[in-house]
């Protein structure tokens, strides 16, 4: 669910991103990370260092500096770990990405009948 919820959100920004990095929370799961990078179909990099602050910092080092964020995120840390999206698991997660569109859609319909 968090992975589908999350591709939602990311197709409106896909050709704009150019380097996913997840850290902390979940992102400390090996599997997790498989999925995300499987569901995404794109490669996923993990700073086992960082975390959501982290994160919102090298946002804010690059649009007050225009520092690029893979530079900045060097400065904290030059150790990560690359997930790349296996085949098999792509083409099982786009199917059931689909059906999660169907299922999504049919439960926001029934919560604007009931209130």
């Amino acid at each position: 669910g968090i992975a589908a919820n999350l591709k939602t959100s990311f197709l409106a920004y896909e050709s704009r991103v150019k380097r996913l990095i997840l850290s902390g929370g979940g992102a400390r799961s090996r599997v997790f990370r498989e999925i995300i990078s499987a569901m995404l179909d794109r490669d996923v990099y993990y700073n086992p260092l960082g975390d959501g602050s982290v994160g919102v910092a090298l946002l804010a080092a690059y649009s007050i500096t225009g520092l690029p964020i893979k530079e900045a995120s060097l400065l904290i840390s030059n150790s990560e770990e690359i997930t790349r999206p296996v085949g098999g698991s792509v083409a099982v997660y786009k199917k059931n990405y689909k059906k999660y569109v169907k299922l999504r859609n049919a439960i926001e319909e029934l919560y604007k009948q009931h209130y």
